[in-house]
């Protein structure tokens, strides 16, 4: 009777290691790469309003993330910096995020970008401004 249980026991546990591997293999598992990119969307977010706060602007397309680590030496100069990273973001995929600064009437003001898997431009990437 015992021997039976632990058999039946073992089937079920069995059952349900496949039936959760599954469930994160189509869902993309937890702490997927593309959930990664989300939260890092949100962290440089973050920097770039601690950026603008400083600077009285958000940084231009030609400075991009790199002034969050270096001051910026092309205009428009920040009134105020402060080194907000260490280095340039990279996503899962060891690509830097990219930077693009929108219109001024634009009210997102910026759109951060990864390559995705493939590191090129192309219909993988993912964008800020897709949330």
């Amino acid at each position: 009777m015992l021997r039976s249980f632990s058999y039946s026991f073992v089937a079920m546990i069995g059952c349900l290691v496949l039936w959760l591997g599954f469930d994160c293999l189509i869902s993309g598992g937890v702490g997927s790469k593309p959930q990664r990119v989300l939260a890092d969307f949100q962290s440089i977010s973050s920097a770039l309003k601690t950026f603008k706060t400083n600077a009285g602007h958000y940084p231009t397309t030609e400075q991009g993330l790199h002034a969050l680590v270096e001051r910026p030496s092309v205009a428009p100069l920040p009134r105020d910096w402060m080194k907000m990273a260490t280095k340039v973001p990279t996503d899962p995929w060891q690509n830097e995020y990219r930077y693009r600064r929108l219109p001024e009437d634009d009210p997102c003001g910026y759109e951060i970008i990864s390559l995705g898997p493939d590191g090129i431009p192309s219909d993988d990437d993912i964008s800020s401004l897709d949330e």
